[in-house]
């Protein structure tokens, strides 16, 4: 005899079109830093700095904090040596 296989369910994922933008991306991941990791408000403030130069490097290839490349990421240090 013959056992029938369940019936197997398919969904259908749809892309991440949401887009939380640069601003809301860095106080996310400055309170994360601040709380989650408790560092020293001179830590912060330098993570700060170097994730605004992110942003404005970001911003000025047209490219959002959800869709940069780790080639994007290697280009923006090479920048700043």
């Amino acid at each position: 005899m013959w056992k029938q296989k369940p019936a197997t369910k398919s969904f259908n994922v749809l892309p991440l079109t949401y887009s939380m933008g640069w601003s809301a991306a860095i106080t996310d991941y400055i309170n994360f830093i601040r709380i989650e990791k408790s560092l020293s408000d001179n830590s912060v403030a330098a993570y700060k700095r170097d994730v605004n130069k992110l942003m404005e490097y970001g911003e000025s290839i047209g490219v959002e904090p959800e869709s940069m490349t780790t080639q994007n990421i290697r280009d923006f240090q090479r920048q700043c040596s």
